[in-house]
């Protein structure tokens, strides 16, 4: 193997990795909804608000 697939094969690696965490974590939001582990719009502003959030 030459330097130029070694490293394709190292980005190709990177991805995969990237994409099994992205779909872990999209799958845990999930489960929030199932067992309501949910938060209003409210309850994020008063959490976040003084970050921005919410406020347009």
């Amino acid at each position: 193997m030459d330097y130029q697939e070694k490293i394709t094969s190292h980005i190709n690696d990177t991805q995969q990795l990237a994409k099994e965490h992205d779909h872990k974590i999209i799958e845990e939001s999930f489960a929030e909804f199932e067992t309501n582990h949910t938060v209003s719009e409210e309850e994020m502003r008063k959490e976040f608000g003084e970050y921005g959030w919410g406020y347009i």
